[in-house]
């Protein structure tokens, strides 16, 4: 069972605890019992979407330090945690959820009693981190139209649209034909903000930042859209998401891109920098706070306000 252990003064930050727009669009509000809303031979797929995931996870770190010995000695370790929950929580339920609500508060006691343990078992003032996220996500759709912006979950007719598109690129022998008629017919649609070819993509230099995002995006042999395989990429207008409930990510917006970065340790003096920072200046940034050298063609660069020198 997950139950709510969220305190009610903080409810009025999250939204209502049933929506059809959660979860199976049944089971949305606590308690959530497995023995209601899974199979029996799916209880760890129901399991690691909840809390209990993260909790399992920093007890194991634990025991990594323990076994490891990590901080006894003069030597730098790194330990890298990946915390999961909060993005298949983020996916089944959305941002605003109560459900995600009560995730977070549950992680965050689950951090603070990890970094206990790291005082206990390192030392206090002998160990540093960095938290962040590897993308950001879209508020429902429902969310932004509640609060008067634009939102919109795609159709099952708006689907159609979209395979039948690929359907008669992929009949077409002509395939430069096909992907030039791929990007013309795509641009037609309302719920489709630009569409490139990925050759135009690859051998130009786009002037328009969101081509250049795109353009960044992509890599040899992977594919992540409708169209990738035939050639084509696109994205869609702001505030669209393409599944039935929650939420997801993947776009080349902001509410996409950003991520928060938090360092804390001795010496990281406290406060916000406002100044541009990107999850590759992790490695830098680290490398100077430890006062060891780095390849100097990393993409990163150290954070100042971070390092005290």
């Amino acid at each position: 069972v997950w139950s709510l252990q969220a305190p009610a003064s903080a409810l009025p930050r999250a939204d209502a605890d049933t929506s059809s727009a959660e979860g199976d669009g049944v089971h949305s509000f606590f308690p959530h019992r497995f023995s209601e809303e899974a199979r029996p031979e799916v209880f760890w797929y129901w399991w690691e979407a909840t809390p209990k995931l993260d909790e399992a996870t920093l007890q194991f770190a634990k025991t990594m330090v323990s076994s490891l010995e990590l901080g006894r000695d003069d030597a730098p370790d790194f330990l890298s945690v990946s915390l999961s929950a909060t993005d298949r929580i983020g996916h089944g339920f959305s941002p605003l959820s109560r459900e995600q609500l009560d995730n977070l508060l549950q992680l965050d006691r689950e951090l603070g009693e990890f970094f206990d343990y790291l005082d206990t078992q390192v030392g206090r003032g002998r160990w540093t981190t960095m938290l962040t996220a590897d993308h950001g996500v879209l508020d429902s759709p429902e969310d932004l139209v509640a609060r008067g912006e634009y939102g919109h979950r795609i159709t099952p007719e708006e689907i159609a649209r979209l395979n039948g598109i690929r359907a008669d690129a992929i009949a077409n022998p002509d395939k430069t034909a096909a992907r030039k008629k791929i990007v013309s017919d795509l641009k037609k649609l309302s719920i489709i903000g630009d569409a490139w070819t990925r050759e135009s993509l690859e051998k130009s230099q786009p002037t328009d930042s969101f081509a250049v995002l795109q353009k960044r995006s992509l890599y040899p042999g992977r594919f992540e859209s409708w169209y990738s395989r035939d050639g084509v990429e696109f994205r869609f207008k702001p505030g669209i998401l393409n599944i039935p409930r929650g939420s997801s990510h993947g776009q080349t917006y902001w509410y996409d891109r950003h991520v928060p970065m938090i360092f804390m340790g001795p010496g990281v003096p406290a406060g916000k920098d406002p100044s541009r920072a990107e999850t590759v200046d992790m490695a830098p940034t680290f490398s100077a706070m430890l006062g060891i050298s780095y390849p100097k063609d990393l993409d990163g660069k150290v954070l100042n306000a971070v390092v005290r020198r």
